[in-house]
Protein backbone atom coordinates (compact mmCIF):
# COMPACT_ATOMS: atom_id res chain seq x y z
CA UNK A 1 0.00 0.00 0.00
CA UNK A 2 1.10 3.58 -0.61
CA UNK A 3 1.72 5.86 2.36
CA UNK A 4 -0.20 8.87 1.05
CA UNK A 5 -3.25 9.41 -1.10
CA UNK A 6 -2.91 9.85 -4.80
CA UNK A 7 0.89 9.34 -5.14
CA UNK A 8 0.31 7.73 -8.57
CA UNK A 9 -2.70 9.80 -9.58
CA UNK A 10 -3.36 13.42 -10.22
CA UNK A 11 -3.69 15.51 -7.08
CA UNK A 12 -6.69 17.53 -8.21
CA UNK A 13 -9.67 17.21 -10.50
CA UNK A 14 -12.40 14.65 -10.85
CA UNK A 15 -12.03 11.54 -8.71
CA UNK A 16 -12.10 8.49 -10.99
CA UNK A 17 -11.93 5.58 -8.59
CA UNK A 18 -10.59 3.13 -11.17
CA UNK A 19 -7.55 5.36 -11.63
CA UNK A 20 -6.80 6.04 -7.96
CA UNK A 21 -3.87 4.20 -6.38
CA UNK A 22 -4.24 2.51 -2.98
CA UNK A 23 -3.15 4.58 0.04
CA UNK A 24 -3.08 4.59 3.83
CA UNK A 25 -4.81 6.75 6.42
CA UNK A 26 -3.12 6.01 9.73
CA UNK A 27 -3.56 2.26 10.17
CA UNK A 28 -6.34 2.07 7.58
CA UNK A 29 -5.59 0.73 4.09
CA UNK A 30 -7.76 2.25 1.38
CA UNK A 31 -8.18 0.79 -2.12
CA UNK A 32 -10.42 3.16 -4.12
CA UNK A 33 -10.68 0.95 -7.21
CA UNK A 34 -12.27 -1.89 -5.25
CA UNK A 35 -14.10 0.37 -2.76
CA UNK A 36 -12.36 -1.56 0.04
CA UNK A 37 -11.01 -0.34 3.37
CA UNK A 38 -9.01 -2.70 5.60
CA UNK A 39 -7.52 -2.57 9.08
CA UNK A 40 -6.10 -5.39 11.19
CA UNK A 41 -7.61 -8.00 8.88
CA UNK A 42 -11.10 -6.47 8.94
CA UNK A 43 -12.55 -5.30 5.64
CA UNK A 44 -15.48 -3.16 4.66
CA UNK A 45 -16.87 -1.81 1.38
CA UNK A 46 -17.75 1.86 1.01
CA UNK A 47 -20.30 3.29 -1.37
CA UNK A 48 -18.67 4.77 -4.51
CA UNK A 49 -19.63 8.36 -3.66
CA UNK A 50 -18.37 7.99 -0.10
CA UNK A 51 -15.07 6.63 -1.40
CA UNK A 52 -14.79 9.55 -3.83
CA UNK A 53 -15.23 12.03 -0.98
CA UNK A 54 -12.69 10.18 1.13
CA UNK A 55 -10.18 10.27 -1.74
CA UNK A 56 -10.81 13.98 -2.39
CA UNK A 57 -10.15 14.80 1.27
CA UNK A 58 -7.10 12.55 1.44
CA UNK A 59 -5.61 14.10 -1.70
CA UNK A 60 -5.42 17.45 0.08
CA UNK A 61 -2.90 15.98 2.61
CA UNK A 62 -4.33 17.91 5.54
CA UNK A 63 -5.41 20.91 3.49
CA UNK A 64 -8.92 22.30 3.40
CA UNK A 65 -11.38 21.13 0.73
CA UNK A 66 -14.38 23.36 0.09
CA UNK A 67 -17.87 22.16 -0.71
CA UNK A 68 -17.61 23.53 -4.22
CA UNK A 69 -14.42 21.52 -4.73
CA UNK A 70 -16.13 18.38 -3.44
CA UNK A 71 -19.01 18.92 -5.85
CA UNK A 72 -16.61 19.47 -8.75
CA UNK A 73 -14.40 16.47 -7.98
CA UNK A 74 -16.99 13.95 -6.75
CA UNK A 75 -20.25 14.98 -8.46
CA UNK A 76 -18.75 16.28 -11.73
CA UNK A 77 -19.93 19.79 -10.88
CA UNK A 78 -23.62 18.81 -11.05
CA UNK A 79 -26.17 20.60 -8.90
CA UNK A 80 -26.73 18.43 -5.83
CA UNK A 81 -28.65 18.94 -2.60
CA UNK A 82 -26.97 19.70 0.70
CA UNK A 83 -28.27 16.39 2.00
CA UNK A 84 -26.26 14.40 -0.57
CA UNK A 85 -22.98 16.11 0.33
CA UNK A 86 -23.57 15.91 4.07
CA UNK A 87 -24.63 12.30 3.87
CA UNK A 88 -21.38 11.34 2.12
CA UNK A 89 -19.34 13.30 4.67
CA UNK A 90 -21.20 11.73 7.56
CA UNK A 91 -20.41 8.25 6.24
CA UNK A 92 -16.75 9.11 5.94
CA UNK A 93 -16.97 10.13 9.61
CA UNK A 94 -18.79 6.87 10.25
CA UNK A 95 -15.84 4.95 8.85
CA UNK A 96 -13.38 7.10 10.81
CA UNK A 97 -15.08 6.81 14.17
CA UNK A 98 -15.98 3.15 13.94
CA UNK A 99 -14.13 0.97 11.49
CA UNK A 100 -10.88 2.98 11.55
CA UNK A 101 -10.95 3.15 15.36
CA UNK A 102 -10.27 6.87 15.43
CA UNK A 103 -7.18 6.68 13.21
CA UNK A 104 -8.39 9.69 11.23
CA UNK A 105 -11.13 12.28 11.54
CA UNK A 106 -12.94 14.85 9.45
CA UNK A 107 -12.71 18.41 10.72
CA UNK A 108 -15.36 20.95 9.77
CA UNK A 109 -14.09 24.50 9.43
CA UNK A 110 -17.28 26.61 9.63
CA UNK A 111 -18.12 28.44 6.39
CA UNK A 112 -14.82 27.30 4.86
CA UNK A 113 -14.67 23.54 4.25
CA UNK A 114 -13.33 20.23 5.55
CA UNK A 115 -10.01 18.50 6.12
CA UNK A 116 -8.70 15.13 7.23
CA UNK A 117 -6.65 14.80 10.40
CA UNK A 118 -4.64 11.59 10.81
CA UNK A 119 -3.03 10.07 13.89
CA UNK A 120 -3.08 11.15 17.52
CA UNK A 121 -4.85 14.45 16.81
CA UNK A 122 -7.71 12.49 15.29
CA UNK A 123 -7.87 10.16 18.28
CA UNK A 124 -8.21 13.18 20.56
CA UNK A 125 -11.56 14.06 18.99
CA UNK A 126 -10.98 16.20 15.92
CA UNK A 127 -14.40 15.37 14.48
CA UNK A 128 -15.80 18.53 16.03
CA UNK A 129 -15.88 21.86 14.24
CA UNK A 130 -12.70 23.90 14.49
CA UNK A 131 -13.10 27.03 16.57
CA UNK A 132 -16.26 25.85 18.37
CA UNK A 133 -16.56 25.53 22.15
CA UNK A 134 -16.72 22.09 23.71
CA UNK A 135 -20.50 22.20 24.13
CA UNK A 136 -22.58 19.95 21.82
CA UNK A 137 -21.54 20.98 18.32
CA UNK A 138 -23.75 22.91 15.92
CA UNK A 139 -22.26 21.01 12.99
CA UNK A 140 -25.17 18.67 13.13
CA UNK A 141 -27.13 21.32 11.22
CA UNK A 142 -26.53 19.19 8.15
CA UNK A 143 -29.26 16.78 9.21
CA UNK A 144 -32.01 19.28 8.44
CA UNK A 145 -31.42 18.97 4.73
CA UNK A 146 -31.60 15.20 4.61
CA UNK A 147 -35.20 15.02 3.39
CA UNK A 148 -34.86 12.72 0.38
CA UNK A 149 -34.09 9.01 0.12
CA UNK A 150 -30.56 8.02 -0.86
CA UNK A 151 -28.18 5.10 -0.97
CA UNK A 152 -28.03 2.34 1.62
CA UNK A 153 -26.22 3.06 4.88
CA UNK A 154 -22.86 1.34 5.33
CA UNK A 155 -22.65 0.31 8.99
CA UNK A 156 -20.96 -3.10 8.88
CA UNK A 157 -18.01 -3.56 11.21
CA UNK A 158 -18.59 -0.40 13.27
CA UNK A 159 -18.99 -0.09 17.01
CA UNK A 160 -19.12 3.69 17.55
CA UNK A 161 -20.36 6.78 15.77
CA UNK A 162 -19.17 10.26 16.56
CA UNK A 163 -21.57 12.88 15.13
CA UNK A 164 -20.52 16.50 15.27
CA UNK A 165 -18.68 16.12 18.58
CA UNK A 166 -21.84 14.89 20.33
CA UNK A 167 -20.03 11.83 21.67
CA UNK A 168 -20.35 8.11 21.19
CA UNK A 169 -23.58 6.95 19.65
CA UNK A 170 -25.04 3.50 19.62
CA UNK A 171 -24.52 2.22 16.04
CA UNK A 172 -27.97 0.65 15.84
CA UNK A 173 -29.57 3.90 17.00
CA UNK A 174 -27.57 5.82 14.40
CA UNK A 175 -28.62 3.39 11.70
CA UNK A 176 -32.30 3.90 12.59
CA UNK A 177 -31.82 7.65 12.80
CA UNK A 178 -30.37 7.83 9.28
CA UNK A 179 -33.16 5.63 7.93
CA UNK A 180 -35.63 8.08 9.46
CA UNK A 181 -33.89 11.03 7.85
CA UNK A 182 -34.06 9.35 4.46
CA UNK A 183 -37.79 8.70 4.73
CA UNK A 184 -38.95 12.18 5.47
CA UNK A 185 -39.48 15.18 3.22
CA UNK A 186 -41.45 13.26 0.58
CA UNK A 187 -44.89 14.72 1.31
CA UNK A 188 -46.13 11.21 2.04
CA UNK A 189 -48.05 10.25 5.17
CA UNK A 190 -46.78 6.68 4.97
CA UNK A 191 -43.14 7.73 4.75
CA UNK A 192 -43.59 10.32 7.51
CA UNK A 193 -45.05 7.70 9.82
CA UNK A 194 -42.20 5.36 8.96
CA UNK A 195 -39.60 8.01 9.79
CA UNK A 196 -41.26 8.67 13.15
CA UNK A 197 -41.10 4.97 13.98
CA UNK A 198 -37.37 4.94 13.18
CA UNK A 199 -36.72 7.98 15.39
CA UNK A 200 -38.74 6.52 18.26
CA UNK A 201 -36.77 3.31 18.16
CA UNK A 202 -33.48 5.25 17.97
CA UNK A 203 -34.36 7.20 21.12
CA UNK A 204 -35.43 4.02 22.89
CA UNK A 205 -32.07 2.39 22.16
CA UNK A 206 -30.04 5.55 22.90
CA UNK A 207 -31.97 7.88 25.25
CA UNK A 208 -29.14 10.45 25.22
CA UNK A 209 -29.29 10.93 21.43
CA UNK A 210 -30.31 14.62 21.20
CA UNK A 211 -30.49 14.73 17.39
CA UNK A 212 -32.83 11.74 17.29
CA UNK A 213 -35.10 13.38 19.87
CA UNK A 214 -35.12 16.60 17.83
CA UNK A 215 -35.88 14.70 14.62
CA UNK A 216 -38.67 12.85 16.43
CA UNK A 217 -40.19 16.16 17.56
CA UNK A 218 -40.14 17.45 14.00
CA UNK A 219 -41.51 14.13 12.76
CA UNK A 220 -44.55 14.47 15.03
CA UNK A 221 -45.06 18.02 13.85
CA UNK A 222 -44.91 16.76 10.26
CA UNK A 223 -47.68 14.23 10.91
CA UNK A 224 -50.04 17.07 11.76
CA UNK A 225 -49.73 18.34 8.19
CA UNK A 226 -51.76 15.36 6.99
CA UNK A 227 -54.92 16.40 8.79
CA UNK A 228 -57.57 16.62 9.81
CA UNK A 229 -56.80 14.00 12.46
CA UNK A 230 -58.74 12.65 15.40
CA UNK A 231 -55.57 12.39 17.51
CA UNK A 232 -54.19 15.90 17.07
CA UNK A 233 -53.95 16.59 20.83
CA UNK A 234 -51.97 13.39 21.38
CA UNK A 235 -49.56 14.11 18.52
CA UNK A 236 -49.00 17.67 19.75
CA UNK A 237 -48.25 16.40 23.27
CA UNK A 238 -45.78 13.85 21.88
CA UNK A 239 -44.10 16.59 19.83
CA UNK A 240 -43.66 18.83 22.87
CA UNK A 241 -42.37 15.95 24.95
CA UNK A 242 -39.76 14.92 22.38
CA UNK A 243 -38.70 18.55 21.88
CA UNK A 244 -38.32 19.05 25.63
CA UNK A 245 -36.06 16.01 25.87
CA UNK A 246 -33.97 17.17 22.90
CA UNK A 247 -33.51 20.62 24.43
CA UNK A 248 -32.54 19.14 27.78
CA UNK A 249 -29.71 17.33 26.00
CA UNK A 250 -28.88 20.19 23.62
CA UNK A 251 -30.47 23.61 24.29
CA UNK A 252 -29.62 24.70 20.73
CA UNK A 253 -31.23 21.72 18.98
CA UNK A 254 -32.73 23.44 15.96
CA UNK A 255 -35.19 20.70 15.00
CA UNK A 256 -36.77 20.80 18.44
CA UNK A 257 -36.92 24.61 18.38
CA UNK A 258 -38.43 24.53 14.88
CA UNK A 259 -41.03 21.96 15.89
CA UNK A 260 -42.19 24.08 18.83
CA UNK A 261 -42.29 27.27 16.75
CA UNK A 262 -44.24 25.67 13.90
CA UNK A 263 -46.38 23.23 15.87
CA UNK A 264 -49.57 25.27 15.77
CA UNK A 265 -51.20 26.40 12.51
CA UNK A 266 -49.85 29.56 10.89
CA UNK A 267 -53.30 31.16 10.77
CA UNK A 268 -53.28 34.33 12.89
CA UNK A 269 -49.61 33.76 13.80
CA UNK A 270 -48.03 35.01 10.59
CA UNK A 271 -45.73 37.58 12.19
CA UNK A 272 -44.73 35.21 15.00
CA UNK A 273 -43.84 32.50 12.48
CA UNK A 274 -42.00 34.84 10.14
CA UNK A 275 -39.91 36.45 12.87
CA UNK A 276 -39.31 33.13 14.63
CA UNK A 277 -38.01 31.53 11.43
CA UNK A 278 -35.79 34.51 10.68
CA UNK A 279 -34.40 34.45 14.22
CA UNK A 280 -33.54 30.76 14.09
CA UNK A 281 -32.12 31.11 10.59
CA UNK A 282 -29.79 33.79 11.93
CA UNK A 283 -28.19 31.06 14.05
CA UNK A 284 -28.71 28.26 11.52
CA UNK A 285 -28.26 29.75 8.03
CA UNK A 286 -29.28 27.56 5.13
CA UNK A 287 -31.58 25.41 7.26
CA UNK A 288 -34.02 23.90 4.75
CA UNK A 289 -36.89 23.28 7.16
CA UNK A 290 -36.86 26.84 8.46
CA UNK A 291 -36.39 28.42 5.04
CA UNK A 292 -39.20 26.37 3.55
CA UNK A 293 -41.63 27.32 6.31
CA UNK A 294 -40.61 30.97 6.09
CA UNK A 295 -41.39 30.83 2.39
CA UNK A 296 -44.77 29.23 3.08
CA UNK A 297 -45.59 31.89 5.69
CA UNK A 298 -44.95 34.59 3.08
CA UNK A 299 -47.18 32.74 0.58
CA UNK A 300 -49.92 32.59 3.21
CA UNK A 301 -49.87 36.38 3.47
CA UNK A 302 -49.86 37.15 -0.24
CA UNK A 303 -46.15 37.98 -0.38
CA UNK A 304 -45.41 35.64 -3.28
CA UNK A 305 -42.56 37.66 -4.73
CA UNK A 306 -40.77 37.81 -1.38
CA UNK A 307 -41.13 34.04 -1.05
CA UNK A 308 -39.62 33.14 -4.44
CA UNK A 309 -35.88 33.49 -3.66
CA UNK A 310 -36.37 31.63 -0.38
CA UNK A 311 -38.30 28.73 -1.91
CA UNK A 312 -35.94 28.62 -4.90
CA UNK A 313 -32.97 28.17 -2.56
CA UNK A 314 -34.71 25.29 -0.79
CA UNK A 315 -35.74 23.66 -4.08
CA UNK A 316 -32.13 23.79 -5.29
CA UNK A 317 -30.78 22.43 -2.03
CA UNK A 318 -33.48 19.75 -1.68
CA UNK A 319 -34.25 18.63 -5.24
CA UNK A 320 -36.31 15.68 -4.01
CA UNK A 321 -38.63 17.63 -1.71
CA UNK A 322 -41.79 17.84 -3.85
CA UNK A 323 -43.51 20.49 -1.74
CA UNK A 324 -40.60 22.92 -2.03
CA UNK A 325 -40.87 22.78 -5.83
CA UNK A 326 -44.68 22.83 -5.74
CA UNK A 327 -44.85 25.97 -3.59
CA UNK A 328 -42.19 27.64 -5.71
CA UNK A 329 -44.37 26.95 -8.78
CA UNK A 330 -47.41 28.42 -7.01
CA UNK A 331 -45.41 31.52 -6.12
CA UNK A 332 -44.22 31.90 -9.71
CA UNK A 333 -47.74 31.54 -11.09
CA UNK A 334 -49.22 33.98 -8.60
CA UNK A 335 -46.48 36.48 -9.47
CA UNK A 336 -47.22 36.23 -13.19
CA UNK A 337 -43.95 34.47 -14.01
CA UNK A 338 -45.64 31.92 -16.25
CA UNK A 339 -42.68 30.93 -18.43
CA UNK A 340 -40.49 30.15 -15.42
CA UNK A 341 -43.32 28.20 -13.82
CA UNK A 342 -43.71 26.11 -16.97
CA UNK A 343 -40.02 25.28 -16.93
CA UNK A 344 -40.38 24.12 -13.33
CA UNK A 345 -43.44 22.07 -14.29
CA UNK A 346 -41.44 20.26 -16.96
CA UNK A 347 -38.77 19.26 -14.45
CA UNK A 348 -41.32 18.31 -11.80
CA UNK A 349 -43.29 16.12 -14.21
CA UNK A 350 -40.14 14.10 -14.91
CA UNK A 351 -39.24 13.76 -11.24
CA UNK A 352 -42.77 13.18 -9.93
CA UNK A 353 -44.80 11.93 -12.91
CA UNK A 354 -48.58 12.22 -12.74
CA UNK A 355 -48.55 13.67 -9.22
CA UNK A 356 -52.00 15.18 -8.51
CA UNK A 357 -50.95 18.50 -6.94
CA UNK A 358 -48.58 19.36 -9.81
CA UNK A 359 -51.21 18.35 -12.37
CA UNK A 360 -53.80 20.55 -10.70
CA UNK A 361 -51.44 23.52 -10.50
CA UNK A 362 -50.57 23.22 -14.18
CA UNK A 363 -54.21 23.09 -15.21
CA UNK A 364 -55.08 26.11 -13.08
CA UNK A 365 -52.12 27.96 -14.59
CA UNK A 366 -53.49 27.42 -18.08
CA UNK A 367 -56.92 28.64 -17.02
CA UNK A 368 -55.57 31.68 -15.18
CA UNK A 369 -53.44 32.56 -18.24
CA UNK A 370 -56.60 32.64 -20.39
CA UNK A 371 -55.49 29.53 -22.26
CA UNK A 372 -58.82 27.78 -21.86
CA UNK A 373 -58.72 25.51 -24.94
CA UNK A 374 -55.23 24.34 -23.98
CA UNK A 375 -56.46 23.71 -20.42
CA UNK A 376 -59.40 21.64 -21.67
CA UNK A 377 -57.08 19.61 -23.90
CA UNK A 378 -54.67 19.07 -21.01
CA UNK A 379 -57.45 17.96 -18.65
CA UNK A 380 -58.82 15.56 -21.24
CA UNK A 381 -55.45 13.91 -21.90
CA UNK A 382 -55.67 10.65 -19.94
CA UNK A 383 -51.98 9.90 -20.46
CA UNK A 384 -50.93 12.85 -18.30
CA UNK A 385 -53.66 12.70 -15.68
CA UNK A 386 -52.84 11.50 -12.15
CA UNK A 387 -53.52 7.88 -11.37
CA UNK A 388 -56.44 8.77 -9.17
CA UNK A 389 -60.21 8.63 -9.04
CA UNK A 390 -60.38 11.94 -7.21
CA UNK A 391 -63.59 13.75 -8.23
CA UNK A 392 -61.78 17.08 -8.47
CA UNK A 393 -59.70 15.78 -11.40
CA UNK A 394 -62.85 15.29 -13.46
CA UNK A 395 -64.19 18.60 -12.18
CA UNK A 396 -61.22 20.41 -13.68
CA UNK A 397 -62.33 19.31 -17.14
CA UNK A 398 -65.88 20.49 -16.42
CA UNK A 399 -64.59 23.91 -15.31
CA UNK A 400 -62.31 24.25 -18.32
CA UNK A 401 -65.06 23.38 -20.78
CA UNK A 402 -67.47 25.81 -19.13
CA UNK A 403 -64.93 28.65 -19.32
CA UNK A 404 -64.05 27.89 -22.93
CA UNK A 405 -67.71 27.68 -24.03
CA UNK A 406 -68.65 30.92 -22.21
CA UNK A 407 -72.11 29.40 -22.02
CA UNK A 408 -74.22 30.59 -19.08
CA UNK A 409 -75.97 27.25 -18.77
CA UNK A 410 -72.66 25.37 -18.80
CA UNK A 411 -71.21 27.66 -16.15
CA UNK A 412 -74.24 27.16 -13.94
CA UNK A 413 -74.03 23.38 -14.31
CA UNK A 414 -70.31 23.42 -13.52
CA UNK A 415 -70.92 25.58 -10.45
CA UNK A 416 -73.70 23.27 -9.27
CA UNK A 417 -71.36 20.29 -9.53
CA UNK A 418 -68.68 22.18 -7.63
CA UNK A 419 -71.03 22.98 -4.77
CA UNK A 420 -72.19 19.39 -4.64
CA UNK A 421 -68.55 18.33 -4.39
CA UNK A 422 -67.97 20.79 -1.53
CA UNK A 423 -70.86 19.23 0.41
CA UNK A 424 -70.01 15.60 -0.25
CA UNK A 425 -66.22 15.92 0.08
CA UNK A 426 -65.35 18.62 2.65
CA UNK A 427 -61.62 18.24 2.09
CA UNK A 428 -62.18 19.64 -1.42
CA UNK A 429 -63.99 22.70 -0.09
CA UNK A 430 -61.28 25.22 -1.03
CA UNK A 431 -60.99 23.62 -4.46
CA UNK A 432 -64.67 24.40 -4.91
CA UNK A 433 -64.18 27.97 -3.66
CA UNK A 434 -61.40 28.72 -6.14
CA UNK A 435 -63.34 26.97 -8.91
CA UNK A 436 -66.35 29.18 -8.22
CA UNK A 437 -64.13 32.26 -8.39
CA UNK A 438 -62.75 31.16 -11.76
CA UNK A 439 -66.29 30.65 -13.07
CA UNK A 440 -67.07 34.24 -12.08
CA UNK A 441 -69.43 33.28 -9.22
CA UNK A 442 -67.93 35.87 -6.86
CA UNK A 443 -70.94 36.11 -4.52
CA UNK A 444 -70.99 32.33 -4.06
CA UNK A 445 -67.24 32.16 -3.47
CA UNK A 446 -67.32 34.96 -0.89
CA UNK A 447 -70.27 33.33 0.88
CA UNK A 448 -68.33 30.07 1.09
CA UNK A 449 -65.30 31.95 2.43
CA UNK A 450 -67.43 33.48 5.21
CA UNK A 451 -68.35 29.98 6.29
CA UNK A 452 -64.78 28.68 6.05
CA UNK A 453 -63.17 31.44 8.13
CA UNK A 454 -65.95 32.58 10.46
CA UNK A 455 -68.61 29.85 10.51
CA UNK A 456 -71.31 32.12 9.10
CA UNK A 457 -74.21 31.75 6.73
CA UNK A 458 -75.21 28.83 4.55
CA UNK A 459 -71.68 27.36 4.68
CA UNK A 460 -71.20 27.73 8.46
CA UNK A 461 -70.40 24.04 8.78
CA UNK A 462 -67.33 24.48 6.60
CA UNK A 463 -65.41 26.39 9.29
CA UNK A 464 -62.00 24.76 9.64
CA UNK A 465 -59.79 24.53 12.74
CA UNK A 466 -56.62 24.72 10.66
CA UNK A 467 -57.23 27.42 8.08
CA UNK A 468 -55.08 28.52 5.18
CA UNK A 469 -55.10 31.91 3.45
CA UNK A 470 -52.75 31.59 0.47
CA UNK A 471 -55.65 30.70 -1.87
CA UNK A 472 -57.00 34.24 -1.39
CA UNK A 473 -53.98 35.58 -3.29
CA UNK A 474 -53.63 32.96 -6.02
CA UNK A 475 -54.08 33.52 -9.73
CA UNK A 476 -57.35 31.58 -9.52
CA UNK A 477 -59.00 34.15 -7.22
CA UNK A 478 -58.26 37.40 -9.07
CA UNK A 479 -61.98 38.07 -9.34
CA UNK A 480 -62.33 38.09 -5.54
CA UNK A 481 -59.58 40.64 -5.02
CA UNK A 482 -61.27 42.94 -7.51
CA UNK A 483 -64.42 42.97 -5.39
CA UNK A 484 -64.93 45.83 -2.93
CA UNK A 485 -65.74 43.34 -0.15
CA UNK A 486 -62.27 41.80 -0.25
CA UNK A 487 -60.64 44.59 1.80
CA UNK A 488 -63.08 44.06 4.66
CA UNK A 489 -62.51 40.29 4.46
CA UNK A 490 -58.72 40.43 4.86
CA UNK A 491 -59.08 43.02 7.63
CA UNK A 492 -61.40 40.76 9.62
CA UNK A 493 -59.14 37.76 9.08
CA UNK A 494 -56.31 39.79 10.62
CA UNK A 495 -54.06 40.01 7.58
CA UNK A 496 -54.22 43.81 7.44
CA UNK A 497 -52.74 43.97 10.94
CA UNK A 498 -50.00 41.56 9.90
CA UNK A 499 -49.07 43.65 6.85
CA UNK A 500 -48.89 46.72 9.10
CA UNK A 501 -46.68 44.91 11.66
CA UNK A 502 -44.44 43.47 8.96
CA UNK A 503 -44.12 46.81 7.22
CA UNK A 504 -44.71 45.03 3.93
CA UNK A 505 -47.79 45.02 1.73
CA UNK A 506 -49.00 41.96 -0.25
CA UNK A 507 -48.28 41.65 -3.94
CA UNK A 508 -51.80 42.48 -5.07
CA UNK A 509 -51.43 45.93 -3.49
CA UNK A 510 -47.82 46.50 -4.51
CA UNK A 511 -48.21 45.24 -8.06
CA UNK A 512 -51.87 45.73 -9.04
Amino acid sequence: MEETAGENSKQAGRVVLAHEAPFRLGDLNVDPATLQVEQDGRRDTLEPRVMQVLVALARAKGGIVTRDELIEDCWDGRIVGEDAINRALSRVRHCAAGFAAGGFAVETIPRVGYRLVVGEVARSGADAEVGRPSEPSRSRRWILGAGAGAAAIAVAGTSLWRLGGEGERNPEAMKLYLHGMENRGQASLQQSEQSVSYFREATRIDPEFADAWGALAWGYRGLLAYGPRTDTARIEAQCRSAAKRALELDPANVEALSALLLLRPFYGRWNEVEQGCRRLLGRNPGNSILEYNLGVALCETGRWRDSIPILAAVARREPFWPLATYDLIRAMLSSGRIEEAEDLFDGASRRWPRRADFWMARHRMLLAADRGPEAASFAGDLSSRPVSDEPMIDMELVIARAIVASDKGGVERALSRLLDLAVKTPRHFLFAVTGAAMLGAVDTALEMIQGYFFGRGHWAGARADSRTTSFLFSASTRSLRADVRFAALVKEIGLSDYWHEAGRQPDFRRFP
